[in-house]
């Protein structure tokens, strides 16, 4: 279950909306690395993010409150659980599991797609490959 909406049986925990939105997210990442826009993408889930960062907001990045981020609220909501770029797939076309962290979605979306100078210089020189466009 993403959101915590009503589900029925057939859609696996999902609902409705977040069943689409799924189908949607999966479709954009395929198309994305079959025109060799998206370099690198793993799969991940919330909950295997939320895991390892410790239900804390984030603390990959140090952009993040800190605090607590419960995952059982809706996605929709102002202290809901977000993922979030650390360097935005905007810069980085990265979106592997070391480049994400856990967020409320008031601190994802007050970050928007800033990112510091210091992070930029340390994201180039561990990867010093142009990216092909």
């Amino acid at each position: 279950m993403d959101c915590g909406g009503p589900t029925s049986l057939k859609v696996k925990g999902r609902c409705e909306p977040c069943k689409l939105k799924h189908k949607r997210d999966i479709k954009r990442r395929e198309r994305s690395k079959a025109e060799g826009w998206l370099v690198d993408a793993t799969r991940y889930t919330l909950w295997e993010i939320a895991q390892r960062d410790g239900f804390r907001c984030g603390v990959a990045g140090g952009d993040g409150c800190g605090q607590y981020v419960n995952v059982s609220l809706s996605g929709h909501s102002k202290w809901g659980p977000t993922i979030d770029h650390i360097v935005p797939v905007s810069f980085s076309r990265d979106d592997r599991r070391s480049n994400v962290q856990l967020m409320h979605r008031a601190c994802n979306v007050a970050k928007s797609d800033n990112v510091s100078l210091e992070l930029l210089k340390a994201w180039e020189l561990a990867n010093p490959e142009p990216v092909a466009v």
